[in-house]
């Protein structure tokens, strides 16, 4: 279990590295002391006081031998382990294992910018909480109760307001009335009426409805069990008696071919179901209706239409002596 505190990162075999091993075990020593340190101190990215090192890593000076500090320095810098320039000593490899000390700085704010607006997403709106250590110091303490104010998440909040006054200003362009003198938007424009508006939703069936010769041929080719003065009569019928919109068409011919299709596949359906010749049934309403199918008079051919399409009724008019 990792207790509370900072480490310094040493590899399990450092020992066996040639610059150590050529250091010596004293040098060695003082370089553990010199990581410490620095870890403790992330903010000098490695450079430490040559004052701090000779006087405050417990090591003695002005003693013969390679004890001292000077010489266990001395070594270390031989080996190439440290630097010594300006009063500094910089520990040379710190930066390869270590991250820098303003990515680390900038990583930390952008954990505490997070933790807060996370914290303020869950309080409604209210001012967010601050938690010790969101802002840690020196010290590792936070003062309670801070502002957010940093650029960043004033950038954001402001991001934020705008997007809530844009969906508002969506919500409220779309329920409000126009105004007066603007104009409506193209797809809310009622269209006068007019005498045209009538075909778009279509027209009742006229009361002089019959099929053109084209209709009567197709009707023959295409759905002969509906080719009868009775089935037109039943059609006409059937419309005129629909109210409302239900019974406007925009095309009378195309509602009578599909019509035809029913009437065609009602009587395939029947003859399906119909008994074999000589078999005996065991009901009479299948030969019943073949019987009245029978005595359907069909509609004339076209050498009895009439020149003028509708208006000469195509065969016998609806309701006429077939005789």
């Amino acid at each position: 279990m990792k207790r509370p505190g900072r480490y310094a990162a040493l590899s399990a075999v450092y020992y066996d590295d040639m610059a150590i091993i050529e250091a010596g075990e004293a040098a060695e020593v003082m370089y553990t002391r010199l990581l410490a340190w620095c870890a403790g101190h992330p903010e000098t990215d490695g450079r430490i006081p040559e004052t701090v090192v000779l006087t405050r890593l417990g090591f003695p000076t002005g003693v013969p031998g390679d004890t001292s500090a000077n010489a266990r320095l001395n070594a270390l810098a031989d080996a190439g382990l440290v630097t010594v320039d300006d009063s500094q000593v910089r520990v040379v490899s710190w930066l390869k294992w270590n991250e820098k000390y303003a990515n680390i700085k900038s990583a930390r704010k952008k954990a505490t910018a997070k933790k807060r607006r996370q914290r303020a997403e869950k309080s409604e709106g209210g001012q967010p909480d601050v938690s010790p250590g969101d802002n840690p110091g020196d010290n590792g303490t936070c003062p309670q109760n801070v502002p957010d104010t940093s650029p960043r998440d004033i950038e954001d909040k402001e991001k934020g307001e705008r997007r809530k006054e844009d969906i508002e200003e969506t919500k409220v362009s779309s329920s409000a009335p126009q105004a007066a003198d603007a104009p409506a938007p193209p797809a809310k424009t009622t269209p006068p009426a007019s005498k045209t508006s009538g075909k778009t939703r279509g027209t009742r069936i006229p009361e002089d409805w019959q099929p053109s010769p084209a209709l009567v041929a197709w009707t023959r080719d295409h759905a002969p069990a509906a080719a009868t003065n009775a089935e037109v009569a039943r059609f006409a019928d059937y419309w005129r008696a629909i109210p409302g919109a239900r019974g406007r068409k925009t095309d009378w011919a195309a509602t009578w071919r599909n019509w035809a299709r029913r009437a065609q596949e009602d009587h395939d359906a029947r003859q399906r179901r119909a008994p074999a010749p000589g078999a005996r049934s065991g009901s009479t309403t299948d030969d019943r209706v073949a019987a009245w199918i029978a005595l359907a008079d069909p509609l004339p051919g076209p050498a009895s239409a009439g020149a003028s399409g509708f208006d000469g009724v195509v065969g016998l008019a609806v309701g006429q002596d077939l005789g």
